[in-house]
């Protein structure tokens, strides 16, 4: 009775199994939809009545060829998606043409999506398909009005590709649109632009944001004209990108007008910079000179009046002291109108000395901020640069009643200057009354505009209650940008780590290998090929002055950086001996890693300054002893040291006392001092022993 009673239950709830699929598939049937599904193996297995009414085939035949309704010209990219989408078990969007009973084809949009079971494994697809043909038709009468507009417009799929042009773009490049389609329309672009356009352009796509940029495109006559590239995401209810659109507007003769403005800018300016070198030097050399004259004179003729005749006394005293005043403001004017040490010893120093001066006619403390890895730029970049530092400091005294400044020179791929005042920081709306702004827009915001421009870069001006910014930013870009593939070795992964992330902050720097011991350095050198392999002193099976001497032996343009915690001129001679460029201490990893790195690159040697001092001393003790014994006279002092670096680098004695602040003669007294106790004779000597012993490096380039 029980087993009957169970049988019962089973065919009880057959037949409620059965009528609930009779009711889904009538219901399936009934939505005014095409509805079909695919088992996991991808092979069709039902379509609804909606699909068989409009196909006029059966179920059978629909199983045995699911793909006879897709027309001829999309099957292939249809078929090639699908396969990739289920590859990926990924839901899957696509448009195609689908034939009807009466042999028309109309356009439909294709969705499916994967069901799956609590594993997470598909185990079926279900799809529709929904009727587009009238929305088509109205985007082909679109395209046809489109082609008639005296402008280039474009449209493509969410992923960035292009997938239709107008006959404004296509005549002008002289291609249709199946070359343009997907990536092709890259072609057209110019080799100058085209990094930065793409870079932007993928930027815009991934983060679905509105694309704007200046490009030249290749014409169908091979010329290329500016244009302004413009695009727009078209999104869905629920925000995602359906399409993108956009246009292409021919600037061709605004750019040149513009380069024509810039060109005569570009000329005045330097008139005007030439013109100002031109007044400097004839107020030092002349103006000055005179006056150094007549002061000098003015002092003697004071001396040789009698004592008798002191009321006469006074007055030429009072000369003397106005002499030597025009004598210091002739010499600021003249340092104002162009500063000499620009063009002879760089920027950085340039600046330096001009801020010295500033703060003592302002009151105006300026804190300074340069990168180690400044050098020198080109001349034109210098002179823009620096005519900044200028603007900025007389805005600041004018305008911002600030009596802090800040100036910042950071470079890296790029090269960054920033004037900041550090004092009240009212921004324009909070502006009351008679208060002027901290920055007027004036002669000297133009001038800086201008000059920054002129080579290249930007400048951007941002002000918040904190105080203003003057930001100019030099491009150098990527053909000027140094790109260095480097090799770590070291067997304390958190070196490695640390070592890492200072150098790949450096953009075209590239860390291509690692290796925690000798013997694994040696065989990634040989088969890398780095520029540069920073080496540990000390690891396994092979120390690192065996390292580097193995992989100078086996790959000669490799240069080698000793990495190390041993302060010991013997181990830097022995580094040395051994074939590598550089020697740096772990405690300086931080702050001379890139720089160490740099200077080897560029086939010079580096060592710290602590290094350089113990080696020279080492030198010293050992070829400067007598019968009593070292005296202490042999001893190296820092500032010999700095000096000798500087006569290596090609310094004269003039720029050398400009930068170490002092005299000429100080100068020559060092450098004689140190001859006598190395025993050379000549400066030939003396920098051909200075970078012989790793105490300095002759920069190259």
């Amino acid at each position: 009775m029980s087993h009957g009673a169970s049988k019962a239950r089973k065919i009880g709830a057959d037949e409620i199994l059965s009528a609930v699929e009779s009711r889904l598939r009538l219901i399936i049937d009934t939505i005014p939809t095409m509805v079909w599904s695919i088992r996991d193996d991808g092979a069709v297995d039902f379509v609804n009545q909606r699909w068989l009414d409009y196909t006029g085939l059966t179920l059978e035949e629909e199983i045995e060829d699911p793909t006879r309704v897709v027309h001829p010209e999309d099957l292939p990219r249809v078929m090639e998606k699908w396969r990739k989408d289920m590859a990926a078990g990924e839901a899957s969007d696509d448009e195609m043409r689908l034939q009807r009973a009466d042999g028309e084809y109309r356009w439909f949009l294709v969705r499916t999506a994967p069901l799956r079971d609590e594993k997470g494994n598909v185990v079926k697809w279900y799809g529709v398909s929904i009727d587009i043909e009238d929305r088509k038709r109205a985007e082909s009468q679109s395209k046809t009005l489109l082609d008639v507009v005296p402008q280039q417009i474009w449209s493509g799929p969410a992923d960035g590709t292009l997938d239709y042009c107008n006959e404004g773009w296509r005549s002008y490049m002289g291609l249709g649109i199946e070359e343009l389609q997907g990536d092709g329309w890259q072609s057209m672009l110019h080799p100058d632009d085209r990094d930065r356009v793409l870079r932007t352009w993928r930027d815009s796509v991934a983060n679905g944001t509105p694309y704007e940029q200046e490009e030249r495109h290749r014409g169908a006559d091979g010329r290329y004209r500016w244009f302004l590239s413009r695009g727009v995401p078209l999104r869905d209810h629920e925000g995602r990108i359906l399409r993108w659109y956009g246009t292409n507007t021919d600037i061709e003769d605004r750019k040149r007008t513009e380069e024509e403005l810039l060109h005569l800018s570009g000329q005045l300016l330097k008139s005007q910079d030439e013109e100002r070198r031109r007044i400097a030097q004839d107020l030092h050399d002349s103006t000055g000179q005179n006056l150094v004259a007549l002061a000098t004179m003015l002092g003697q003729l004071s001396k040789s009046v009698p004592s008798v005749g002191r009321k006469s006394r006074t007055p030429l005293s009072e000369c003397v002291a106005l002499a030597n005043q025009c004598i210091r403001e002739v010499r600021t004017l003249s340092y104002s109108l162009h500063p000499p040490l620009l063009d002879e010893v760089g920027l950085e120093e340039a600046i330096r000395e001009y801020v010295t001066g500033f703060s003592t006619r302002s009151g105006i403390q300026v804190k300074l901020e340069m990168s180690p890895r400044l050098g020198r730029v080109a001349r034109d970049i210098e002179l823009a640069l620096f005519r900044v530092v200028q603007e900025a400091l007389t805005n600041i005294q004018r305008h911002s009643g600030s009596r802090q400044a800040k100036i910042r020179i950071h470079r890296n791929s790029n090269l960054t200057l920033e004037v900041s005042d550090l004092g009240r920081g009212t921004s324009v709306k909070a502006q009351r009354g008679k208060e002027k702004a901290r920055f007027e827009v004036g002669v000297g915001i133009l001038s800086m505009q201008e000059r920054v421009k002129l080579i290249g870069g930007r400048l951007d001006i941002v002000s918040t209650g904190r105080g203003t910014t003057v930001r100019a930013t030099v491009f150098f870009g990527e053909k000027n940008m140094k790109k260095l593939r480097i090799l770590l070795a070291d067997d304390h992964g958190l070196v490695r780590v640390g070592a890492r992330v200072v150098l790949q902050s450096h953009h075209g720097w590239r860390v291509v290998g690692e290796a925690v011991n000798g013997r694994e350095a040696v065989e990634r050198a040989i088969e890398l090929k780095p520029d540069v392999a920073v080496v540990d002193i000390g690891m396994p099976d092979m120390d690192g002055i065996e390292v580097a001497r193995q992989i100078r032996k086996l790959g000669p343009d490799i240069k080698v950086l000793i990495l190390t915690m041993h302060e010991s001129g013997q181990m830097v001679r022995r580094a040395l001996d051994a074939g590598a460029s550089g020697y740096l201490l772990k405690s300086d990893l931080t702050e001379s890693l890139a720089k160490a790195v740099e200077t080897v690159a560029d086939g010079n040697r580096f060592l710290p300054p602590k290094v350089s001092e113990i080696v020279m001393d080492e030198f010293l003790r050992s070829t400067s002893k007598n019968q009593q014994g070292e005296s202490a006279s042999t001893r190296a002092t820092p500032r010999e040291i700095e000096v000798i670096r500087l006569l290596a680098k090609g310094k004269a004695n003039k720029e050398i006392a400009a930068l170490l602040g002092i005299t000429v003669r100080t100068v020559e007294t060092h450098r004689a001092k140190i001859m006598l106790k190395l025993g050379l004779h000549s400066l030939a000597e003396l920098v051909h022993y200075a970078v012989r012993h790793g105490i300095a490096t002759v920069q190259g380039g």
